[in-house]
């Protein structure tokens, strides 16, 4: 009667611990698990900030270049305009010039 009553408490032991062991082993991994992919995140994170300011800096120097251009087309028809005038103007004169 005793060899039973020893392995019944053997068996009750073992059916308690092995699920506390799984418990702790699922506990660990899971935990591991999540703290990769929120350091995956943060990864993902910081690489989309820096994707996001070489943007900004990009649509800035478009923004720059696109300035640049009005400008130019802007200086380019005044000058055009301005040689207009003075080849007029040299013609009422009678005023021979190169380029007019």
């Amino acid at each position: 009667m005793r060899y039973i009553r020893k392995d019944i408490n053997k068996k009750l032991l073992y059916s308690i611990i092995v699920p506390i062991i799984f418990f702790v082993f699922f506990t660990v991994y899971y935990a591991n698990a999540l703290n990769n992919v929120i350091l995956e995140s943060n990864h993902n994170r910081s690489a989309e900030n820096n994707i996001t300011l070489i943007l900004q800096k990009l649509n800035e120097t478009s923004r720059i270049k696109d300035t640049a251009l009005r400008d130019k087309a802007t200086l380019q028809k005044r000058y055009d305009e301005l040689i207009t005038n003075l080849c007029s103007k040299l013609e009422a004169n009678n005023i021979s010039a190169e380029g007019c």
